[in-house]
């Protein structure tokens, strides 16, 4: 019987053969609980489909792949946003820069989401209501309601991003963030189409690594008062 790697590997080998707007999420073996997200899967890098082929909820895993989008991307900085849709736990696990005089923004401990946070983050509401990413050239010409300026500017500290929600089983695991900091970009049809097949690709091993991460929380909790 096929491993659920092999029947990825075909899924995203027969995407690519077709030349054709693909959507993944027809294997349903492989993407059970991904979001339906279409793209010309030509477009996509081989060596990312072969990443992407072997993804699981590992820290090898999520920082090679960070390595490999922002090398896809040729963009300034690749983070993954996880969370807890059901305890609002998250944490920025893995992160790329190219210059590491930039900021990661990787913060291991994992917190509790501020209840304001939807008003300080529209793209934050947006990608809790829809698996399809904000694509920004520039945040200082975003239209008005997409963004909120300031906190990009002054938090992210990038000009332009991809905000690319992670969804499983229709909820919202993390954001996929690649940017570019000092100069607006004009992003391509290609960086649409990588980010479309790592947000279907990842969406399980996100979901798994999220779920263990919070019970490893909780029972470091449970030990502290327990002494």
């Amino acid at each position: 019987m096929p491993t659920r790697r092999h029947v990825i590997k075909h899924a995203l080998a027969v995407a690519a053969c077709s030349g054709t707007l693909a959507t993944l999420p027809t294997a349903r073996t492989a993407f059970a609980g991904a979001p339906k997200l279409t793209f010309d899967a030509s477009l996509v890098p081989r060596a990312l489909k072969e990443l992407l082929a072997r993804a699981e909820p590992t820290d090898a895993f999520f920082s090679a792949l960070m390595r490999r989008l922002t090398l896809d991307h040729n963009c300034d900085r690749t983070f993954i946003y996880m969370r807890d849709p059901q305890s609002r736990l998250g944490a920025v696990t893995h992160a790329q820069v190219r210059d590491p005089k930039r900021p990661t923004l990787i913060y291991e401990r994992w917190s509790v989401e501020s209840p304001g946070y939807a008003t300080l983050d529209p793209m934050f509401v947006t990608a809790q209501r829809t698996p399809r990413a904000v694509i920004v050239d520039d945040i200082e010409t975003a239209a008005p309601g997409v963004l909120n300026r300031a906190h990009e500017r002054d938090y992210f500290a990038h000009r332009a991003l991809i905000h690319a929600p992670i969804w499983f089983e229709g909820r919202l695991f993390g954001i996929l963030e690649p940017c570019v900091f000092d100069a607006p970009r004009r992003w391509s049809a290609r960086d649409a189409a990588i980010t479309a097949a790592t947000q279907i690709a990842i969406a399980e091993a996100t979901a798994r690594y999220v779920a263990a991460a919070v019970a490893r929380v909780r029972g470091q909790a449970g030990g502290r008062r327990k002494r």
